[in-house]
């Protein structure tokens, strides 16, 4: 299981759309997945390692269906 912080890419917020969401296998640019009923397909997937150890290993970038 990974935690990963999750951002659509046609809103210009600073902040993820949402937080520490939990994937059984990390998504890879292509996927399909489904958030709050809605489809979106994967366009980026980034590392983001934590010299603390806490907290979401992986930024996720959707964009809508």
């Amino acid at each position: 299981m990974v935690d990963a912080d999750v951002f659509l890419a046609e809103r210009n917020e600073v902040g993820p759309t949402f937080q520490n969401m939990h994937f059984g296998i990390p998504p890879t640019p292509g996927d399909t997945v489904e958030l709050e009923g809605k489809a979106y397909s994967v366009s980026s997937v980034i590392h983001t390692p934590s010299i603390y150890g806490a907290g979401a290993k992986l930024k996720v970038t959707l964009r809508a269906k």
